[in-house]
């Protein structure tokens, strides 16, 4: 069964202003979504073994940029499966144009899906930030991939 994925808030004092452009911006990420997932599918190579599916993942680091976490987490949760049943929490910097910066393991209850995160997540590019966190060139989320 595959869990929906669950998003826990890290508080924050600040607070987005309303953007009037934001259904033009989530319908600019989901496209961008879209063709990403396509492509990924198309360059991913097949996987000798089938591999269990992520039933969850969270992010520790939600602010008001929620919306785009929110792609991230659907990302994630639509392209990742781990080779073993277990948990990886990661620490994933991306730059404003989507590309990986860094991945960082802080745990893994499976030193193979740690491994199979890490140099899963290098190859992949990421939806731009566009409008979501103003003056960053990255940012950093903290993830929890779980699959028991």
């Amino acid at each position: 069964m595959i869990n929906k994925p669950t998003v826990k808030k890290e508080k924050k004092t600040a607070r987005s202003k309303e953007n009037p452009n934001q259904e033009k911006l989530i319908s600019m990420m989901h496209q961008s979504l879209a063709t990403l997932n396509t492509t990924a599918s198309t360059s991913q190579p097949a996987t000798p073994m089938k591999p269990n599916a992520i039933g969850k993942l969270t992010s520790e680091t939600l602010s008001f940029e929620a919306k785009y976490e929110e792609e991230l987490v659907l990302y994630l949760e639509s392209l990742l499966s781990f080779p073993e049943n277990g948990e990886v929490k990661l620490r994933l910097t991306l730059r404003r144009e989507g590309s990986v910066q860094k991945i960082a393991i802080l745990s893994s209850t499976s030193e193979r899906n740690g491994k199979y995160i890490e140099a899963t997540l290098a190859t992949y590019s990421f939806p731009p930030f566009c409008a979501h966190y103003k003056g960053e060139s990255t940012h950093t989320f903290t993830l929890t991939l779980t699959n028991l």
